[in-house]
């Protein structure tokens, strides 16, 4: 168990204390401990306990998050050993005062007459507070003592299980430091080197390792490796084994949100149900009314609108009991009756999201932008397209001037719909074929956004549906290679219900290449809807609060290269943001953008229609103009970089004209354009944050 831990430092006296039965050493599990210490709380309250079990019955009520015993532990000890773990607690509940006089009644400076472990106890979570608190350089220092400490007890061979134990603790507040800065990679070293260290020596401590491969999990789903899943099943594993409960609850929702991801709504329901079960022994309302949220996302998803109503209601009746605030989940109920086709409830939930934020429709926030594009899918749902197109279109600009990409990505699927249904309803061909382009656009949109946020499952549906669109506008090429690529992604995942369309489709494009005459398709466009009604789980009626499965990233773009194209397909000016080149010929790449812009029709090539392509290594960005095109290659997307490629095309207008005017250009007359392009470079991406390496231009 592993509070044998401290076992090396309890004297033969201190082991008798209640004739022997606080003795660690006792029990096989730290629940068999837990129980007994709550059941005979009054027997052990009445006597003086020495340090050491200060330290073992502090952490135990600390794991089980029992904060009231605690609170009167504390209240009867307020040691240094018991201030350690009760400041963790504290921290969750966000009690900053508390914790403060705890931190000035236990200077570090002051600490050297108290046993080690209890120095390193405090500044474990004196740390992991001032993380929460985002005084990083503070946890920083304090990391620095506590390494120092450690180091010392190595050299003085002291290097017990309590010691490792502490790494292991320490390991952890490091990782937890390194994600909150968005370092991944020294993350992963930090979490390994914890659980590498425990297992190997056979210390088996359920909360720890199961706080570290949760740690694990939480790391590799941001990155979007598969076997996340697999480190926090092995968290809840380790959790479960003494019956931690919520660290167990924990995990439940972390694997629930992958399955979501994996489209796997059922197995994630069970999760969540779970997870309710667990929160309500801790009275936990506002977490219980998150994942009330998720379940009523689940049903919706699976059809089960009975239940998904159900869920609101529990939500609705959770928030009077409690006088909760959630606005996420009127947005649900104005979604859920829009859908339904009840408009009169529908629009009375939008109105009391708009009353609890006070929406002022002149001011351009995210708030007014949620409703907006709430207000534009019950206008579709009424089949009123022009009036909900505006209200879409709106919403959708000011999420992107505001930067905010989960909302934007929920207002273009709902777009996406409507212009399904407008092909649907239009007879003209040339109309439909205008359409198509619209839902090609953002379409891909869509699929570079989901792909940086690892949503595997809907990413696919999109690249099913950009499939699509290129084979109704008999784009074998690119259909055949978004398809080849999904399929892939489909193998790794086990997507196996989408991994049968993109076979089908594969084998259409197949037929239709090894067709002469390269007839038009004109596929039923019932699959396409189904498709996208099925990928609108996680984005709808969540609102700008849910930042919990969809972040903009705060990390920045790695760009890769930049060229600017001539309508006649040649390349006249380019820069490599890297030493290593995507390709050594120019001109080959330019004419590959070239004919790509070329296969679309007047839609694309509208000023301010911005356009994204997908390769499995980068991501390119286009930027149509009359005179000349954009192509930005960078490994990942924000709206962010967006505005500095539309910033730096709208410079390179005013630039590049003398080009444009001409037959003949002098040498020094490109010099000179280079120059001014050199330095727009250099104004407008500095941003980024990127070292720029090495730069090629013609």
């Amino acid at each position: 168990m592993e509070l044998a831990k401290y076992s090396p430092f309890l004297t033969s006296t201190e082991k008798e204390v209640l004739g022997g039965q606080l003795n660690p050493d006792n029990y096989s599990t730290l629940y068999e401990y837990y129980t007994f210490v709550i059941d005979n709380w009054e027997s052990i309250d009445s006597i003086n306990l020495p340090s050491i079990y200060q330290a073992i019955l502090s952490y135990v009520l600390m794991i089980y998050f029992n904060f009231q015993k605690l609170e009167e532990f504390y209240s009867k000890y307020s040691t240094i050993e018991v201030a350690a773990t009760y400041m963790r607690v504290l921290t969750r509940q966000s009690q900053k005062e508390k914790i403060d006089e705890i931190i000035s009644k236990f200077p570090i400076n002051k600490m050297e007459d108290a046993p080690i472990f209890s120095q390193l106890d405090l500044l474990t979570w004196e740390t992991y507070f001032y993380i929460y608190d985002h005084d990083f350089d503070k946890a920083k220092e304090l990391i620095i003592t506590a390494e120092n400490l450690i180091s010392k007890l190595k050299e003085n061979d002291e290097d017990t299980i309590l010691h490792k134990n502490q790494s292991a603790w320490l390991f952890y507040i490091k990782a937890l430091l390194y994600d909150i800065e968005k370092k991944i990679q020294e993350s992963f070293v930090e979490i390994i080197q914890g659980i590498r260290i425990l297992e190997e020596s056979k210390i088996f401590d359920s909360f720890i390792l199961g706080s570290l491969y949760n740690s694990y999990g939480s790391s590799l789903m941001t990155v979007g490796d598969p076997i996340a899943k697999d480190k926090f099943k092995t968290g809840l594993s380790y959790f479960s084994q003494n019956k931690i409960e919520r660290g167990m609850a924990v995990c439940q929702a972390n694997i629930a949100t992958l399955l979501i991801q994996e489209g796997k709504f059922d197995e994630a329901l069970n999760y969540f149900y779970d997870f309710v079960i667990i929160m309500e022994k801790f009275q936990d309302q506002r977490n219980i009314l998150v994942i009330f949220n998720h379940i009523y996302s689940c049903l919706k998803s699976l059809g089960r609108m009975n239940q998904a109503e159900e869920y609101l209601n529990k939500a609705f009746k959770r928030m009077r009991e409690y006088n909760l605030e959630n606005d996420d989940i009127f947005l649900d109920a104005s979604e859920f009756y829009a859908i339904v086709g009840n408009f009169e409830l529908a629009e009375k939930h939008l109105e009391k999201y708009s009353e609890i934020l006070k929406v002022k429709e002149e001011e351009e926030t995210l708030t007014r932008a949620t409703w907006l594009i709430h207000k534009g899918f019950i206008e579709l749902k009424k089949k009123n397209m022009y009036e909900s197109e505006q209200y879409l279109l709106e919403g959708i600009q000011i999420a992107k001037n505001n930067l905010f990409a989960p909302l934007s990505l929920q207002g273009i699927i709902y777009l996406i719909e409507l212009l399904i249904n407008k092909y649907r309803t239009e007879e003209d061909n040339q109309s439909k074929q205008n359409i198509i382009d619209e839902i090609e656009l953002y379409s891909q949109e869509c699929v570079i956004l989901l792909r940086e946020y690892k949503s595997n499952f809907q990413m696919v549906n999109y690249e099913l549906l950009l499939a699509t669109t290129y084979l109704l506008s008999n784009k074998l090429e690119l259909a055949w290679d978004v398809l080849t690529r999904t399929s892939q992604v489909c193998k790794q995942y086990n997507f196996q219900n989408q991994l049968e369309k993109v076979e089908k489709n594969i084998i259409i494009v197949q037929e239709l290449k090894s067709d002469q005459k390269k007839s038009k398709l004109r596929k039923d466009i019932t699959q396409m809807r189904s498709d996208i009604e099925l990928s609108m789980v996680d984005y709808s009626a969540k609102g700008v609060k849910d930042i919990t499965i969809l972040t903009e990233s705060d990390e920045k773009p790695l760009l890769i290269y930049l060229l600017v194209i001539l309508p006649s397909g040649l390349p006249c000016y380019s820069y490599n943001f890297k030493t290593d080149r995507i390709s050594d010929n120019e001109l080959l790449i330019a004419g590959l953008i070239n004919a790509i812009q070329n296969f679309s029709s007047e839609i694309s090539l509208k000023k301010g229609v911005f356009r994204m392509l997908e390769h499995s290594d980068y991501i390119v960005l286009l930027e149509p103009r009359d005179n000349f095109s954009i192509a930005m290659f960078t490994d990942s997307f924000s709206y962010e970089l967006k505005e500095h490629v539309l910033n730096f095309a709208n410079n390179v207008e005013n630039v590049i004209d003398i080009l444009a005017e001409k037959d003949f250009v002098k040498a020094e007359e490109v010099e000179v354009i280079t120059i001014k392009l050199d330095k727009l470079i250099r104004e407008i991406f500095q941003s980024v944050e990127i070292p720029i390496l090495n730069k090629n231009h013609n």
